[in-house]
């Protein structure tokens, strides 16, 4: 049964507590009902992409990757099987965090605004713009619209 709190804490850490050393096994998964957005599912990982996540930015799988442990910003070549989900929090470079891997968070829209109920894809730098289906990797999606360069809703599909 998920835990029914805001701001869930996993074993006595929020989940938005960092740290350069590993608190759970990477890819251990937590879910959580938020007062707000409903059940979410969370995902434990090693940010090691050299730059830090931000709130809104998708994170997958690095090339050859076999852990939770090795983790990316997503790019265009975040196809749906290596995406993980998006960071709803800061977790910096060398760091270990949770990541929203599904139901309702925050995603951070590319140079092109997104409109209301659209189906979105990962593009450059962990950032996401509407797609196609039948044609991209669509992971989350859109119920209102979320202008260039902002944060905005979205329901993480992963």
């Amino acid at each position: 049964m998920a835990e029914r709190t805001q701001f869930a804490k996993v074993s006595g850490y929020p989940l938005t507590y960092v740290s350069t050393d590993a608190k759970y096994f990477p890819g251990e998964v937590r879910e959580v009902v938020d007062d707000t957005l409903g059940l979410q599912k969370w995902v434990y990982v090693k940010n090691d992409s050299g730059s830090s996540y931000t709130q809104g930015l998708g994170v997958m799988l690095k090339d050859a990757a076999v852990s939770f442990g090795s983790t990316n910003l997503s790019t265009t070549t975040a196809s749906h099987g290596r995406f993980i989900g998006v960071a709803q929090h800061t977790i910096p470079d060398q760091s270990y965090g949770w990541i929203l891997q599904a139901g309702f968070g925050y995603v951070a829209a590319s140079a092109a605004n997104i409109a209301a109920n659209a189906s979105l894809k990962c593009v450059a730098g962990g950032l996401f713009t509407g797609g196609t289906t039948g044609t991209d990797d669509l992971v989350a999606w859109a119920p209102a619209a979320v202008s260039s360069g902002s944060v905005g809703v979205a329901r993480i599909t992963g």
